[in-house]
């Protein structure tokens, strides 16, 4: 059984899509991430699992998908799939502030329920549960939805509200997702489940993280994994580009500590830790089977703007209205290379990395489009994607670790000597030590001088 595959290898992202097809499935946390208990199967023989699961060689592709739900679309490209149109995207309020990029998301969600065109929102928000940050939640109304502004770069699932939102067959819904769980969702469709689900709002995904990237980050502003009250993954600063931003934590005793990304250990995104193993094997950048996706510019001509500015995709007509009524947004049209520009180290990464990576991984790995990641591919890059996918395998290891044993600075440690061999050999050695060194070290001395963490 391919769904047996898939967790037992490790690519189980935990978006929770089974549990509507096997209600006795319980799940469990490895690496900071919820994915299936196997021992929870009661069926060997429950193909409809291999059916709906993201990374199942039975289930069907993003490009099977999209040419089914858009098959009236006639324009595509092989990075972004099928688009009616691509746009940049900020509102012109405050309530842009408040958002991760141009407040696209929130905004259109808000249109849909304004309108009557769908009861209720499935989004993430701060958690009821004393033993994780973010869940999945369901919004009626405008202020509701507001509470879910922002992305959480957390880990969630969908596994204990998604047999009352197939049972709500009464109410229309929308439902913001990354790729992965987009996919899961149409594949749920496809087998004629939650077909009350009429507006998949899909986020443009570098990669997903294990709740490790909270703790990780708080550790340095000297906030214990056990005393996290709330974290903000994005805070804006009128000082500053939007591409160079702040993240906050607030402690059980409500006080407030900043840090700004750029300024934090280990906290490029190329280093791809916390990340999990299912994100090497995903080619779906920009949310193929979503009826819009949204990403951040980053692109000069926007990231000049402090307030932030989303990258658009739009396949479903229908949304294009939308935008096309309305006199208080910045809405433009660019072209589909902006998008794909405003993402080039991600799919370089993703869908090149694939081909590098169904070569030095082994054992089982998900089936790709590997006829689209050729073209992202050169054979210069290889131990690049090695040396990217051993640090990211070790950071999810080694910080499991730590929590356990509280040993968080021998991590803090051993992972700085880590980052230090990869930039070496990297090949640019002499960059590194002027610029990456100082960056990383002063972290690393702050936190030294709170060595009661």
């Amino acid at each position: 059984m391919s769904f047996r595959n898939v967790v037992q290898n490790g690519y189980c992202i935990g978006c929770g899509a089974c549990k509507l097809v096997e209600k006795e499935l319980r799940f469990k946390k490895v690496e900071g991430i919820p994915v299936v208990n196997l021992d929870s199967i009661e069926r060997e023989d429950n193909n409809r699992l291999d059916m709906i699961c993201p990374f199942s060689e039975g289930a069907a592709s993003e490009t099977e998908i999209a040419d089914e739900l858009f098959k009236d679309v006639s324009s595509y490209d092989d990075n972004i799939g099928r688009a009616v149109g691509t746009y940049a995207f900020r509102l012109d309020d405050k309530k842009v502030t408040d958002s991760s990029s141009g407040g696209g998301a929130t905004w259109i969600l808000q249109q849909l329920l304004l309108k009557g065109e769908i009861d209720k929102v499935i989004h993430v928000k701060e958690s009821k549960s004393s033993d994780r940050l973010y869940e999945f939640s369901i919004s009626e109304s405008v202020s509701s939805l507001e509470e879910g502004r922002k992305s959480k770069y957390y880990p969630v699932s969908l596994n204990e509200i998604i047999e009352a939102v197939a049972n709500d067959t009464g109410s229309n819904y929308a439902i913001t997702a990354i790729p992965c769980f987009a996919k899961a969702i149409r594949l749920l469709q496809r087998n004629g489940m939650l077909t009350n689900i009429k507006f998949v709002v899909g986020i443009f995904c570098g990669h997903y993280k294990s709740e490790y990237f909270h703790q990780f980050n708080a550790l340095q502003l000297g906030v214990k994994p056990n005393n996290i009250r709330s974290y903000d993954f994005r805070v804006k600063s009128e000082n500053f580009r939007s591409d160079d931003y702040f993240m906050s934590v607030t402690d059980l005793s409500n006080n407030t500590k900043y840090g700004r990304i750029s300024e934090l250990f280990a906290n490029s995104w190329g280093y791809g830790l916390f990340k999990p193993k299912a994100c090497e094997f995903c080619d779906d950048i920009s949310g193929e089977t979503c009826d819009i996706v949204f990403g951040d510019a980053w692109l000069p001509k926007y990231t000049s703007d402090w307030r932030g500015t989303n990258v658009v995709i739009i396949r479903n007509r229908e949304l294009l209205n939308h935008f096309e009524s309305q006199n208080d947004i910045y809405f433009e049209a660019i072209s589909p290379q902006d998008v794909i520009n405003s993402q080039l180290g991600n799919f370089r990464h993703r869908r090149g990395g694939v081909i590098a990576r169904n070569k030095f991984v082994n054992g089982w790995k998900p089936k790709k489009r590997i006829e689209l990641c050729q073209k992202h591919y050169t054979e210069d890059r290889f131990d690049l994607y090695k040396r990217r996918w051993e640090l990211s395998e070790y950071s999810q290891m080694e910080f499991t670790s730590a929590v356990g044993s509280r040993k968080y600075f021998l991590f803090f440690t051993k992972l700085f000597i880590k980052i230090l061999k990869f930039e070496h050999k990297n090949g640019d050695l002499f960059r590194f030590v002027k610029s990456e060194v100082i960056r990383v070290l002063r972290p690393v001395v702050r936190f030294l001088k709170r060595r009661h963490v």
